[in-house]
């Protein structure tokens, strides 16, 4: 794990090189960005040398790293950021000060999609939504387990995505993230940033009827729920229909849950110093 979430900053230039060769016929890719962020890398380098590069994500794999991301996941969570028409693509960065020496930052939100302000020019891009989706197939283990779900233990499931695992700290970081890209002048214009988290339950198509039930549940205790999640500046924005998930082979059926997270640069600046304090107990960041 450690090696995945620490690098230096010639493997994000590698990584970035690559993906800009890969889609070079890719009419959708944001190749002015990249190639501009590739840029301002090799100079971060040139001034500062091979500096660590350090995952955005890295605190919360630490604080995960028993939950993996089996396919249907992965496909489910790839179809709700291409429905929202959003670029899966763009690397954000920052430069931070960690013990006296720079390390990099740099993360990639499941969806980035820039919009224009219906009140402004129309050839100004100057509303983003920074999107992150988490999937879950536990409710396949409760009905293949004949495991009773009650209301309180749907609204965990839902808390747990949202709260525990960590959709609302990763969507406020990458704001935070986004915002330091934007002072570096590689992202300009932009005045209004919103935060969106999809949460996706989904079951095989022998569970189908339940995944109906499962939502009703929801719909019955949306106050609740709201209500609980809007104490941490969580906000429903809605439900989604159910779905069948077009990619994979085997028979999935997912719903969403659609919220919206406030910005709280409190919450980025304790996800920074979680961040800092983990390298700091493992061995392999002694020898940055």
């Amino acid at each position: 794990m450690y090696n995945e979430n620490i690098r230096r900053l010639d493997d994000l230039i590698r990584k970035i090189e690559i993906s800009i060769m890969e889609h070079s016929s890719d009419n959708s890719y944001p190749k002015d960005y990249m190639n501009k962020l590739l840029e301002y890398l090799k100079l971060i380098k040139k001034e500062k040398g091979n500096i660590p590069n350090i995952s955005a994500t890295f605190a919360l794999n630490w604080k995960n790293k028993n939950i993996t991301n089996i396919e249907e996941s992965l496909n489910i969570e790839r179809t709700i950021v291409e429905k929202r028409g959003a670029q899966r693509y763009y690397y954000l960065i920052s430069l931070e000060d960690y013990n006296g020496r720079p390390i990099l930052i740099s993360g990639r939100p499941d969806g980035v999609k820039f919009m224009k302000d219906e009140n402004e020019s129309k050839s100004v891009y100057n509303k983003v939504e920074i999107i992150e989706v988490k999937s879950s197939g536990i409710l396949s283990k409760i009905f293949k387990n004949n495991v009773k779900l009650d209301d309180l233990e749907l609204q965990k499931i839902i808390y747990r995505q949202i709260l525990l695992i960590g959709l609302r700290e990763q969507l406020i970081f990458y704001q935070y993230l986004f915002e330091k890209t934007s002072k570096y002048s590689l992202i300009n214009n932009v005045k209004k940033i919103d935060l969106y988290g999809y949460v996706a339950l989904y079951l095989e198509e022998e569970y189908l009827e339940q995944l109906y039930k499962v939502k009703n549940k929801i719909i019955n205790n949306l106050e609740k729920i709201e209500s609980y999640l809007s104490k941490f500046g969580v906000h429903i924005s809605g439900l989604s229909e159910i779905n069948r998930n077009p990619i994979n082979k085997n028979k999935i059926y997912y719903f969403t849950i659609i919220v919206k997270v406030d910005y709280n640069k409190k919450v980025a600046m304790d996800y920074l110093k979680s961040l800092f304090s983990i390298l700091d107990r493992i061995e392999i960041a002694r020898n940055l």
